[in-house]
């Protein structure tokens, strides 16, 4: 079984280096662990959350809670589609600034 290893990132050319503002958006967004798979993990993933707004993401052991927020610091990144964080494709971000900049609350730790 060969899993997708947490992507190496290198920042893009003049990445931006300042979130200025925390709304969230997935748009279309697939993603499976095992790049050889033929069934994603998550898909079709549309979400946008506000600023400012509280929002919990509920579900079964291994519903895929975890790995949906893990798309947003780029911990992992979608096999397909696109995260926004302000506004902003995560893949623009300077990885340091973005991560920086979310923080993930779990229920267990």
């Amino acid at each position: 079984m060969k899993f997708r290893r947490r992507t190496r990132y290198k920042d893009p050319v003049n990445p931006i280096t300042e979130v200025k503002n925390g709304e969230i958006e997935f748009r279309n967004v697939n993603f499976k662990y095992e790049d050889d798979s033929e069934e994603n993990n998550l898909e079709n993933i549309n979400i946008k959350i506000k600023a400012g707004e509280t929002v919990g993401i509920i579900g079964s052991t291994g519903s895929g809670k975890t790995s949906l927020v893990q798309l947003i610091p780029r911990l992992y990144d979608a096999t397909n589609g696109e995260v926004f964080v302000g506004g902003r494709n995560v893949k623009e971000y300077n990885i340091e600034a973005l991560r920086n900049s979310v923080a993930m609350v779990l229920q267990k730790n």
